[in-house]
């Protein structure tokens, strides 16, 4: 089962750097909002935490970005449809969630949920998309 579908058409080396800067940028994420929520005082320190936070999402984006420009022309084609069906739904999703909680007695959804949702879309939106082409 490859963990990053996202990079196995890519060229090993744009596979490799993709892999461990992400993976990096992603334990840099978890940690700094372990340590954020551990320090429920705020001040200074989580302020400095929270733009090493933001810094370590750009990162992470950063380097997608670089993976979609060493991947060939189909492959990239077939990750921005991904991308477009998976924000689409993503967007969708969260208003009829939104509206909702204005209409019926719910809860109204937190939107730091919006991200993650969006990520578990673009995984399945690449299977969807990719069938298209194969």
């Amino acid at each position: 089962m490859n963990l990053l579908p996202e990079s196995a058409t890519a060229p090993p080396a744009a596979r490799r750097r993709y892999f461990w800067r992400t993976s990096l940028s992603g334990l840099v994420v978890v940690a700094t909002m372990l340590a954020i929520d551990m320090d429920r005082a705020g001040g200074p320190v989580n302020i400095a935490l929270f733009t090493g936070l933001a810094l370590a999402l750009c990162a992470g984006f950063y380097e997608y970005f670089q993976l979609l420009k060493a991947l060939d022309e189909m492959q990239r084609r077939i990750h921005i449809g991904a991308l477009a069906l998976a924000g689409g739904v993503t967007t969708a999703g969260a208003t009829l969630l939104g509206l909702a909680a204005l209409v019926f007695p719910i809860g109204a959804p937190m939107i730091v949920f919006v991200g993650p949702a969006f990520g578990l879309g673009y995984y399945a939106a690449l299977v969807i998309v990719a069938r298209h082409y194969t």
